[in-house]
């Protein structure tokens, strides 16, 4: 091809660009799509952690209510002793229980004292509601402690009796945790990169119905045909918008993210620092390459489609793709193989996961996630300007 005509297709795919940049840019459903979830998605990432630090970490002054609290006098000496704060409980603690204003009661029954004269087993009752999540961590602070005084006693008697108590504990269990504090940090910071991903998708959406579907609808697709520019161009022309929506959302979706969580008080649910810089530019650097993707995929889907409200309907069951390895990962952890980097969504997962833990993924598994989605990105261009070739495209009802 001569210099001459790669010059005017350059300036053909230019005009393309710019017509379709403009259309995307008036268009208030595009600009939604592209700006909602980056503002919404970060909003939720800071809510959530939030609730988590409120709903699993200890707010520094613990307190237990008790009822009964008369008939085991050395056991709440001893919770006192552990830097607790006995309460009295109401008359209505059950339902208080029940109705999520009381998070755990011990219950002490009347024949506990005559039970542990006796040397037998004196019963404390733990009553949560189990299904609340928001009593767990309450719940689990209060058996820790009636465990360790059983534990105390158990020893004590057995002292008592001449018999030392490790002879009663014949296997000693040391947990070695060979995790560093950043690994651990990644099983809550890999919901970040999770509605990155998700923002490549959703930012060019609309763009991609819009530039396909919709111009069918409105009758301009035929006009746009009938100028002399190869139907690849064009593809490409809407293709290039399509992806700067789907960056600009996932771009801002990546940084405000970082910044809610900042927020957030991570340091109460053991997450040291958050995301650096680096990690952050490593995450866009592993996850942006789905942006290309999504969005010649959502092209192809969108030019296949023979109405607005079709597009829209695959399009959106397309947006569960790449959920998908994230929710198989989560629930069936598993492990890593070559060939898995080859395949989007499901790379960025595995990429994404090893950056969190502080592991610098291998240059062959990152090269594999980035070629698998220009590749199929390729693809699913050269297929919509096959189709833009198409006689039939240029009438919706067909």
């Amino acid at each position: 091809m001569s210099a001459g005509a790669i010059s005017a297709r350059a300036a053909a795919l230019r005009a393309v660009v710019r017509m379709e940049w403009r259309s995307a840019v008036r268009d208030r459903r595009a600009l939604l799509s592209a700006l909602v979830f980056p503002l919404l998605g970060p909003v939720l990432v800071g809510v959530m952690f939030t609730g988590l630090a409120r709903t699993y970490a200890s707010d520094g002054a613990p307190t237990l209510t008790v009822r009964g609290a008369e008939h085991a006098p050395g056991l709440m000496a001893w919770l006192r002793g552990q830097g607790l704060e006995l309460q009295t409980a109401p008359a209505d603690a059950d339902l208080q229980v029940r109705d999520g204003r009381l998070d755990v009661l011990v219950d002490v029954p009347a024949d506990f004292a005559a039970r542990f004269r006796a040397g037998r087993p004196a019963t404390v009752h733990l009553v949560a509601d189990f299904a609340r999540p928001k009593s767990a961590a309450e719940r689990r602070r209060a058996r820790h402690l009636l465990q360790a005084y059983s534990s105390g006693l158990a020893s004590t008697r057995l002292l008592a009796r001449g018999v030392h108590p490790s002879v009663v504990t014949p296997l000693a269990v040391d947990e070695v945790d060979l995790a560093t504090p950043q690994q651990h940090s990644a099983n809550l910071l890999n919901v970040v990169p999770l509605f990155v991903i998700m923002a490549c998708f959703i930012g060019g959406m609309q763009v991609a119905i819009d530039a396909t579907a919709g111009e069918r609808e409105r009758g301009s697709v035929e006009a746009l045909l009938l100028n002399p520019i190869p139907r690849a161009d064009i593809a490409a022309g809407k293709w290039v918008v399509t992806v700067a929506f789907s960056l600009i959302s996932a771009l801002l979706t990546l940084v405000l993210s970082v910044v809610s969580m900042n927020l957030a008080p991570l340091e109460e649910l053991g997450v040291q620092g958050g995301l650096g810089a680096a990690q952050v530019a490593l995450i866009a650097a592993l996850v942006l390459p789905l942006a290309p993707l999504a969005s010649a995929a959502q092209l192809f889907v969108g030019t296949f489609a023979r109405s607005f409200k079709e597009a829209q309907t695959w399009l959106s069951l397309l947006l569960f793709v790449p959920m998908i390895p994230g929710f198989v990962m989560n629930v069936a952890p598993i492990q890593p193989k070559l060939w898995m980097y080859a395949v989007p969504a499901l790379s960025q997962q595995l990429l994404v996961t090893s950056a969190l833990r502080g592991e610098v993924p291998g240059p062959l598994a990152a090269a594999l996630g980035v070629v698998g989605c220009l590749l199929l990105a390729a693809l699913a261009l050269w297929g919509t300007g096959r189709m833009l070739q198409r006689e039939q495209i240029i009438f919706s009802g067909q």
